[in-house]
């Protein structure tokens, strides 16, 4: 859909669900489309694979698409970077992740920082660790809606 709509690339996420689920999560049961089971076996079961990343960026290739990921953790940046992947966008919720942008700056790919749950101070360290050569910041409002207010005059 995206190559038909005009899309010159498509962005995927990537998890290693030990790491990036949050340990008071993990047991936590949810009803999914498999059934009951919990949030960690949920995590897993909604992660694509090598072999399912390999056939997304075979058929992006096929279809005129670059593609890449949100990595959720150094693990999954190596996971990516395996693939070869053109480039790496962080998420809002891991621009404190230092480890993790560390190793995305170790790549020398271009980087979109999205930081919409961000202050200016995390923003700053985040820039720090990925210098500024192939990074593209990005600020959008992660809560929504935004509360009414009224407009300022002057």
């Amino acid at each position: 859909m995206a190559a038909d709509a005009g899309a010159q690339a498509v962005k995927f996420q990537k998890r290693t669900p030990d790491i990036s689920t949050p340990e008071h999560m993990k047991n936590t049961l949810r009803e999914t489309p498999w059934g009951e089971m919990t949030y960690l076996e949920y995590r897993y079961r909604v992660e694509f694979d090598r072999d399912q990343y390999v056939e997304i960026g075979d058929y992006a290739t096929l279809r005129g698409l670059d593609w890449f990921a949100s990595p959720w953790d150094v693990p999954a940046v190596e996971f990516l970077e395996d693939l070869n992947v053109v480039a790496h966008k962080v998420a809002s919720a891991s621009v404190t992740d230092l480890d993790m942008l560390a190793a995305l700056a170790a790549t020398g790919k271009p980087i979109i920082l999205s930081t919409g749950m961000s202050t200016m101070e995390q923003i700053d360290a985040a820039v720090e660790v990925l210098g500024t050569d192939n990074l593209v910041i990005l600020h959008a409002t992660s809560t929504y809606p935004l509360p009414p207010r009224k407009p300022t005059s002057g």
